[in-house]
């Protein structure tokens, strides 16, 4: 399956390097917990977490996320593991006020971004409703700010997969993904100033980008 290409409003977007950009947030990774600094004080933050653990001989992937709120507000949330941080780990976080975000991947581990999937496309008419992964097993995080957090983890020819009867190509809905904490049904589209970011759950590469109007 192809998603069409239509005109008008398309992605500006580009892989997000583990150093956050300007007015970005920063992760700090330790032992056994994450902080998220420069978020907007008294706010909150999202950070979905994709590692590989290994509890004996074998690997198993993990997603986790949590919704961090900024109660006294300094600028600072923290997400406090039952575990110690495995170092094959890839962090992802999203001011929901702003939508600023930033992908931080465990210091001892791989750094992989990958461009962000240009097949994906808003149109002012007939706006988006899938995004094309750039892996075949993803968990993907969608922020719109001030609107909503959603998640889902979607393999290639899964139930979730739009691009079922073509194998190595994963497509997903954006309304297949999951509300998190209070946030209402995922929209039908996307629209400009939504964040999506997806991690690849096997290899751990990643894609981020905040959607934006082609000028």
């Amino acid at each position: 399956m192809t998603p069409r290409l239509l005109a008008a409003l398309l992605l500006s977007a580009t892989a997000l390097q583990a150093a956050p950009t300007d007015g970005a947030p920063r992760v700090q990774i330790d032992k056994d917990q994450v902080t998220v600094t420069g978020i907007t004080p008294g706010g909150q933050a999202v950070l979905m977490m994709v590692a590989h653990d290994r509890p004996r001989i074998y690997i198993r992937m993990v997603r986790q996320e949590a919704l961090l709120s900024d109660d006294d507000r300094d600028g600072i949330a923290v997400w406090k593991l039952e575990e110690e941080v495995s170092p094959h780990s890839v962090f992802a976080a999203v001011d929901l006020t702003t939508g600023a975000f930033a992908v931080q991947p465990h210091p001892d581990g791989p750094d992989l971004p990958v461009p962000f999937p240009d097949t994906t496309v808003l149109a002012a008419s007939t706006p988006a409703r899938e995004v094309r992964s750039a892996g075949t097993y993803t968990a993907l995080l969608l922020v719109r700010p001030g609107g909503g957090v959603w998640l889902r983890t979607c393999a290639d020819g899964d139930a979730g997969d739009m691009a079922i009867d073509t194998p190595g190509s994963l497509v997903v809905r954006t309304s297949s993904l999951t509300p998190a904490g209070t946030s209402p049904a995922a929209p039908d589209t996307l629209a400009v100033d939504d964040v999506v970011i997806g991690i690849d759950m096997e290899s751990l590469k990643y894609f981020a980008a905040r959607l934006g109007e082609k000028r």
